[in-house]
């Protein structure tokens, strides 16, 4: 028994000095942490999730899936779990799987803001710009201080040609976090390059400036519709 309770306490300071180190964004040495728990207890879904999430923050999105699935197999109705795999997804460029994520886990927890962000990148990608508002718009109503939702509003916004208030958005975002263009995820890999599409998207934008010709983030994108019409809010955030 006191062998045993020894094991068990050993594996609990070792999950604790992973997920601090999870936290402090030394995410390689995470991963090995994690990965090391599950070789002795390979069905925990708790560190599934975990290293599906660090995985995911590596760059690893596919990888990230496998472990984040095998979770919700042995925890299906976990909704954090669920959210984690539909950004996964939707990085990876499959749209409709991370649809059906976020369908699943805001069934289970419709106040979760990180769904309806995720549901509206996806309908973006798929170019289903009145959907992908209403679910930016839902996020901005329950997490009125997140700069990311203010600035996914604005996207979406601009997106159905409502420029002025598109401006609105990034401005509210940027003074909820200055450091907003550097932290905005980057511009999907999966963007149209058919050059008819692009023309037709140019056309749709005040300042002539297609989203799919943009080598960067969406902050970057952003701000620098922001910066011309508002200087010197982009004199501000803007690297010179």
């Amino acid at each position: 028994m006191q062998s045993l309770n020894a094991a068990d306490q050993a594996r609990r300071a070792k999950l604790a000095a992973t997920v601090r180190a999870h936290r402090a964004g030394h995410l390689r040495q995470a991963v090995a942490g994690y990965e090391a728990l599950l070789r002795r207890t390979p069905d925990d879904a708790d560190v599934l999730q975990l290293l599906g999430v660090a995985l995911a923050q590596s760059g690893r999105c596919a990888d990230a899936v496998v472990f984040l699935a095998r979770s919700l197999e042995l925890t299906p109705d976990r909704p954090t779990v669920l959210l984690s795999l539909a950004q996964a997804l939707h990085t990876l460029g499959r749209e409709e799987e991370a649809l059906q994520a976020c369908n699943r886990a805001l069934a289970l927890d419709a106040s979760l803001a990180g769904g309806y962000r995720t549901r509206a990148a996806a309908f973006t990608a798929l170019g289903r710009r009145e959907e992908a508002l209403a679910n930016a718009g839902q996020a901005v109503r329950l997490a009125r201080t997140d700069p990311g939702a203010h600035a996914d509003l604005g996207v979406a916004l601009e997106a159905v040609g409502r420029e002025r208030e598109a401006l609105q958005c990034f401005e509210r975002a940027v003074a909820l976090d200055p450091n907003l263009a550097a932290a905005i995820r980057p511009l999907p890999r999966h963007a149209p390059t058919d050059p008819d599409m692009i023309a037709a998207d140019r056309s749709r934008r005040w300042d002539d400036a297609s989203v799919h010709i943009f080598e960067g983030t969406y902050g970057d994108y952003l701000m620098r519709k922001v910066a011309k019409v508002f200087p010197e809010l982009g004199a501000r955030v803007l690297p010179r």
